[in-house]
Order: structure tokens, then sequence, then C-alpha cells
């Protein structure tokens, strides 16, 4: 006899490795744009003049960990100009970047919630 325990392990781990997953496959595109993409941009040829460091700082961190750092690339963080990169068509960066959030919320975010939401359904109060 299996318990429900059981049953579930194989669906929460699935889950959880294909959310890992694509956490680790955005994180790698993002990589990806920097190299081929923002590298070539003109306001990014001029910004590295000044702070060369700073950008590639960022994108190991948003590579290792969350792609979603790169925001301190543009942010003007406390005010200082080492977070601010003048991109000349921030547009295509913006674009592909709630691309990628996007296609992240919901390859990742999604299926752990749904994840949660059937494990929750499956157990017992007081279990």
């Amino acid at each position: 006899m299996t318990s429900v325990a059981d049953s579930i392990v194989p669906l929460v781990f699935y889950g959880t490795a294909f959310s890992l997953f694509v956490k680790f496959l955005c994180n790698f595109f993002f990589c990806i744009f920097f190299l081929c993409v923002l590298r070539s941009d003109a306001g990014y040829q001029e910004f590295v003049q000044t702070h060369k460091c700073h950008p590639w700082s960022v994108v190991i961190f948003s590579t290792l960990f969350s792609f979603k750092l790169h925001k301190f690339l543009y942010s003007r963080f406390m005010g200082l100009d080492r977070f601010y990169i003048p991109f000349e068509n921030p547009e295509r960066i913006h674009n592909f970047f709630n691309c990628l959030t996007t296609l992240n919320i919901i390859l990742s975010l999604v299926p752990v919630i749904l994840i949660d939401v059937y494990g929750l359904s499956k157990y017992n109060y007081g279990s």
C-alpha cells in the first residue's frame, strides 16, 4: 500500500527540477544576450571606458544567481552613475528582458505554484 506522500514525491521532484532548469536557462540566455547584443551597444561601449569592472560583475552575478540583477545596469541605484548605462536602443533591450521575465514566470513559478496546490489538496490537515 502506497501513501499519498509516496505518490507526490516524484511530481514535486520533477516539477522543482524543471523549474530550476528553466531558471538556469534564463540566466544563460541573459549571458548570451549580454555577450552578443549589449556589448555591441554604443552606450555600453562609452560606459565601459569609465566603469570597467561594474558591468562584468553584474553579468557574473546575474548569470550565477538571477538574470533579474541586470536591472543594476540601468537603475541608477542610489543615484550613482555606475548604475546607469545610457543604451542606444533601450526599447529593444527592455523588450528582451520583459519577454525573458514573462517566460521565467510562466515556466518556473507557475509549475511550483501548481505543485504546491496539488500537494496541499492531497495532504490531510494535521499530517
